[in-house]
């Protein structure tokens, strides 16, 4: 376990295993890092699993600066300063938004993406996603 501060908030993370490559697990709106508990267990014998709160989620800071775009680039610096190099990313719901941004912010870093109950963009810009 560990905390880091990125751009003005404490993030909280856990850090499971020590194999190579590194693989990410983020989590869903409203949700934290313990939605992945069952899992990391089972992946940290083949990774080294790393799962954040993003910030406003779990035990990191709540500040004013939300969004899918913010939470990349926590990740990515939190990631940076573990000096973990193109990582392996998982993403559920909201995280699976956030891996997406994470990939198109550092196209040659992402080996593998995984994506489950996703979709790129949570604006409500249609009437469809209002509903």
């Amino acid at each position: 376990m560990g905390v880091l501060r990125v751009d003005g908030a404490r993030l909280y993370y856990r850090s499971v295993g020590a194999h190579a490559p590194a693989l990410v697990l983020l989590h869903g709106l409203g949700a934290s890092s313990a939605d992945w508990e069952y899992q990391v267990p089972e992946f940290s014998r083949h990774y080294q699993v790393v799962v954040p709160d993003f910030r406003g989620h779990g035990a990191s800071d709540r500040t004013g600066d939300y969004g899918v775009e913010r939470f990349a680039a926590d990740t990515w610096q939190l990631l940076d300063r573990l000096k973990l190099h193109a990582p392996v990313l998982v993403g559920h719901s909201m995280g699976g938004a956030v891996a997406m941004q994470m990939a198109l912010d550092r196209p040659g870093a992402v080996p593998k993406l995984v994506l489950a109950n996703t979709l790129p963009s949570f604006r409500t810009d249609t009437f469809g996603k209002r509903l």
